[in-house]
């Protein structure tokens, strides 16, 4: 998908051998659901570049080698990795009510890698998060520290389920009357 403007893309399958199932390139204002990507030589899911304006709901991101999706704004997403880390985030709006596991046995396969929250905090609410090596990290950070919403997740399989370094929850755990809490 590249230079496409506002396209939809509706219950397709994008499998590659030799690239991505689905690559995403200056493709602003494009929605995908239930869509499925997958590759066994590179991403299930790729976007180029900083934020790419791009939106999947329900599409699950598959890859044996590489992330399973990367970019986006994501909504009931899964994304899964059995040679990295299953989720990316560069510069995006967020994942929501998303799963992301990491089959990889190493301390590199991370759940979710978090690319970079400024100007603009990266939102990752109500996911869960599973990695297979208890060095591994559900969210890590290896790119540019930066500031995050971090609320309401999962955390399965990591001794330490946050990067100590260069994440920074900006969620204020201060609940209202309501039991509310400001994201």
């Amino acid at each position: 998908v590249s230079g496409a403007t506002n396209a939809l893309f509706q219950s397709c399958v994008g499998e590659s051998t030799g690239n991505s199932g689905f690559s995403i390139v200056n493709a602003a204002g494009c929605k995908f659901h239930n869509c499925s990507g997958k590759s066994t030589v590179s991403f299930g899911f790729y976007a180029n570049g900083t934020y790419n304006g791009w939106d999947a709901f329900h599409c699950l991101g598959y890859s044996t080698v590489a992330v399973g999706i990367r970019g986006g704004r994501l909504f009931n997403c899964t994304g899964i990795s059995d040679g990295a880390a299953a989720g990316e985030q560069l510069y995006g709006d967020g994942i929501y009510n998303c799963t992301f596991r990491s089959n990889w046995d190493n301390v590199a396969g991370h759940a979710f890698r978090l690319r970079g929250g400024n100007p603009t905090p990266i939102d990752v609410l109500n996911c869960t998060l599973e990695v297979t090596n208890a060095g591994a990290y559900c969210l890590e950070q290896s790119f540019l520290s930066g500031d995050y919403k971090i609320a309401n997740n999962t955390f399965k399989g990591s001794t330490v389920a946050i990067e100590p370094t260069g994440i920074t929850n900006v969620v204020s755990n201060t609940s209202d009357s309501q039991g509310n809490i400001l994201i």
